[in-house]
C-alpha cells in the first residue's frame, strides 16, 4: 500500500510538470501568434539609405565652395536682382545640412568628456561670433564702385568671398583627412576570429587582422565558467 501511495504521488508531481509545461508553451505560442498578426497588420516600414555625417558635412562645403564661385564671377554692382537673389539661394540652402550633421560629429567627440556643457557652448559662441562679425566684415570689404554716368559699376567684395571659399576649401580638406584617418584606424581594428570551444567550456579565438597576419588574444571565459570561491 505504501509502495502504491509512493507511486500515486509521484504520478501526480509529474502530471503537474507536464500541465504546467503545456501551459507555458500555450502562453508562448499565443505571444508569438499576437506578433505575427501585428507584423502582419503593420509590415515595418524601409529603412532609408543612410549618409554619414561627415560625408554630409563634405557635400554641403563642396556646395558652398561652388556656390562661392558663382558669387564671385557674377556678383557685381551693376547685375540684375535675380542674379543676387539666386546668389543668396545658392549660398544658404545647404546650411541645415551642415550645421546638424556638425553638432552630432562634435557630440560624439565628446562622447566621454567631463566637460561637454563648456565646449558645446564655446561652439555656440563661435557660432554666434561668426554671425555678427560675419556681415560686419562683408559690409567693411564690399569695395568701392566705379561710378560712370551715375551708375555703380564693379565688383563686390571679391576678396572676402575669396577668403570664405579658401576656408571652406581647408574645412572640407580637414574632414577627408579625418575621414580617411577613421576608415585606416578601423581596417587596422578589424579582426577576423573563428571561435572554438572545449570540452571545458573555454572559448578560443584564432585571430587574424585585416592583412592576414596573426595576432595574440586573451581568451574569452565560456558562459558557464564561474570564477574559484563562487561555486557555492
Amino acid at each position: 500500500a505504501l509502495e502504491q501511495t509512493v507511486g500515486t504521488v509521484e504520478w501526480a508531481a509529474a502530471a503537474d510538470a507536464a500541465l504546467s509545461s503545456l501551459r507555458a508553451d500555450a502562453c508562448v505560442a499565443e505571444a508569438d501568434t499576437r506578433a505575427l498578426a501585428k507584423a502582419v497588420a503593420r509590415p515595418p516600414r524601409r529603412k532609408s539609405p543612410r549618409i554619414s555625417d561627415r560625408a554630409m558635412v563634405m557635400g554641403a562645403t563642396l556646395a558652398y565652395i561652388g556656390a562661392m564661385g558663382y558669387v564671385i564671377l557674377v556678383w557685381r554692382y551693376e547685375m540684375a536682382l535675380w542674379k543676387f537673389l539666386l546668389g543668396e539661394l545658392l549660398m544658404l540652402w545647404m546650411i541645415p545640412l551642415v550645421f546638424a550633421p556638425n553638432r552630432a560629429i562634435y557630440s560624439r567627440m565628446l562622447e566621454h568628456s567631463t566637460n561637454q556643457g563648456f565646449h558645446q557652448s564655446l561652439l555656440s559662441i563661435m557660432a554666434s561670433a561668426g554671425g555678427i562679425c560675419g556681415p560686419l566684415w562683408l559690409g567693411l570689404s564690399v569695395g568701392v564702385p566705379e561710378v560712370r554716368d551715375g551708375k555703380s559699376y564693379g565688383p563686390t567684395a571679391r576678396l572676402t568671398f575669396a577668403g570664405s571659399a579658401s576656408l571652406a576649401a581647408l574645412t572640407l580638406g580637414m574632414h577627408a583627412l579625418a575621414a580617411f584617418a577613421v576608415r585606416r584606424a578601423r581596417s587596422n581594428a578589424l579582426l577576423v576570429c573563428s571561435e572554438t570551444r572545449t570540452l571545458d567550456t573555454t572559448r578560443h579565438a584564432e585571430c587574424t587582422d585585416a592583412l592576414g597576419r596573426p595576432c595574440k588574444t586573451r581568451a574569452q571565459p565560456g558562459p558557464t565558467d564561474v570564477p574559484a570561491g563562487l561555486t557555492n
